[in-house]
């Protein structure tokens, strides 16, 4: 999968911003997309790292679509490919 890099930023924004209209904890987030702590919800929030491979998981515990979750206008133009994408 290509995603571009102004698309990671919209990630962990949309994946706050949804859980928080969820009125859902990190750790029920964590949960329902199969990680054992809050604290990876926590990273993925900070940017830390984006798991590529559970953005249909995500997508459904957050009741949205992937698309929602990495839509974003063309800012950068960087492609980056991979299944995590690690904050340099």
């Amino acid at each position: 999968m290509k995603i571009k890099h102004n698309n990671i930023i919209l990630f962990r924004e949309a994946v706050k911003q949804r859980r928080l209209e969820l009125n859902m904890s990190q750790k029920e987030l964590a949960t329902l997309v199969g990680y054992n702590s809050a604290s990876s919800i926590s990273k993925i929030e900070k940017g830390d790292y984006t798991p590529l491979s559970k953005l249909e998981a995500f997508a459904t515990a957050l009741e949205t679509t992937p698309e929602n979750l990495i839509s974003f206008e063309e800012r950068m133009g960087r492609v980056f490919e991979g299944e995590i994408i690690k904050k340099h």
